[in-house]
C-alpha cells in the first residue's frame, strides 16, 4: 500500500504536486512521478520545469497502490482530457487503490465518472463545473471518502499529505515527518488547538460557575430555613440541585 503515481501535465500547481512527493518520499512511501507528455520534462504553472521519474507509457499499474493527482487549472484540464489518465482512475477505483485529487484535480475524477455517489471537496473555482458528483463538502478541507482523498488547494497540500502519511504508515511516521518540518511547532505556533482549548475554558467555567451557585444558594436556603421561609428554602435546595445537573 505504500507505492504510488503522481500524473504530472503541463500547467500543475507546483506546491500541491511537489509538496506530496516530498512529504512521501521523507516516509519512506515509494513514489513515481510520471508525465503524460512525450518527455520527462514539465512545466509547472508557474513556470517551474520538472523532471518526472517515468512516462505514463511506460508504467506498470499493477506495481502501484495508488495514485495522485495534483492540481493547477491548465495541468488538471489536460489530465482530465488525457483518455489514458481517465482509464488507469477507473481501474484504480474498480480495484478500490487510492485515488487522491486537490484543487482542480477532482475534476479528473469527475470525468472518469467515479465520484457520482460521493463527497469530495476542491477548489471553489472549479465546483461549478464538476457535473457528476455526489456532494461538494464546501466546508471541509480534506474529504476522505471510501478509496477517494479530496482537498482544496495548495494550501492544504501539508495536510493532504501528512492525513495519507497516517493512512498508509501509521501515525508515528506521520508525527515523525510533522517533527522533521516542523509543523508540530507551527500548529502550537498558531494555536491549532483552538477549539480543545475553548471547550476546556468552557468546562471550566461552568465549574467555577456551579461552585459559587451552589455555596450562594446553600447560604440563602439556610438563611430563609433559619427564619422559617421553608416554601423558599426548598426552591433554592431545587435550584442547587438543577445548576449541578445542567
Amino acid at each position: 500500500m505504500d507505492r504510488f503515481l503522481v500524473f504530472l501535465a503541463d500547467g500543475f500547481e507546483e506546491i500541491e504536486a511537489l509538496t506530496l512527493v516530498d512529504y512521501f518520499r521523507r516516509a519512506d512511501i515509494f513514489v513515481d512521478m510520471v508525465s503524460v507528455g512525450d518527455d520527462l520534462f514539465v512545466v509547472g504553472s508557474h513556470n517551474i520545469i520538472v523532471k518526472t521519474d517515468r512516462l505514463i507509457d511506460d508504467i506498470d499499474l499493477d506495481f502501484y497502490d495508488g495514485l495522485y493527482i495534483p492540481g493547477g487549472s491548465v495541468g488538471a484540464k489536460n489530465l482530465r482530457d488525457d483518455k489514458r489518465v481517465i482509464d488507469i482512475v477507473k481501474k484504480f477505483d474498480e480495484e478500490k487503490k487510492i485515488i487522491c485529487a486537490i484543487c482542480a484535480g477532482p475534476s479528473v475524477l469527475d470525468r472518469a465518472g467515479i465520484v457520482g455517489d460521493r463527497n469530495l471537496v476542491c477548489h471553489p473555482s472549479v465546483e461549478k463545473s464538476l457535473l457528476n458528483v455526489g456532494n461538494i463538502k464546501s466546508d471541509k478541507l480534506i474529504v476522505v471518502d471510501g478509496n477517494i482523498f479530496t482537498s482544496r488547494g495548495a494550501g492544504a497540500s501539508v495536510f493532504l499529505a501528512l492525513k495519507l502519511i497516517e493512512i498508509i504508515k501509521g501515525i508515528d511516521v506521520k508525527n515523525s515527518v510533522k517533527a522533521g518540518i516542523q509543523e508540530d511547532f507551527v500548529e502550537k505556533y498558531f494555536g491549532f488547538n483552538f477549539w480543545y482549548k475553548f471547550w476546556i475554558n468552557q468546562f471550566l467555567f461552568l465549574l467555577i460557575y456551579s461552585f459559587f451557585a451552589f455555596f450562594f444558594y446553600l447560604k440563602k436556603g439556610l438563611y430563609m430555613l433559619k427564619y422559617k421561609n421553608t416554601d423558599r428554602y426548598l426552591i433554592s435546595i431545587k435550584i442547587i440541585f438543577l445548576v449541578f445537573k445542567f
